[in-house]
């Protein structure tokens, strides 16, 4: 999958993570950038994961399964991130 593609899904985290600490009156740089982070520990936590299933389940390295390895680290980003978006826009709710 083309580079370009994973940075814009970085930004597009990072533009929700500004958003929603700007509305929560918080600095809104840091969040955008710790958004970013988590769905980079995300998709390389995801990455790992499925190595090793992929290891230990004795599966070729077709192309079919480099396609929903790139696919299943993009959605394992955003899981990390959204996870960490719901808790930050529960807690500054509350508080």
């Amino acid at each position: 999958m083309n580079a370009l593609y994973y940075l814009l899904i970085i930004v597009l985290v990072g533009f929700y993570f500004k958003n929603l600490a700007e509305n929560s009156n918080k600095n809104m740089y840091i969040y955008a950038i710790l958004g970013a982070i988590v769905y980079i520990i995300g998709f390389i936590f995801t990455e790992l994961l499925i190595e090793i299933i992929i290891e230990f389940a004795n599966w070729s390295e077709s192309k079919f399964i480099n396609t929903i390895d790139t696919y299943l680290h993009i959605i394992g980003g955003i899981i990390f991130s959204l996870i960490l978006y719901q808790y930050l826009k529960r807690k500054w709710s509350v508080g």
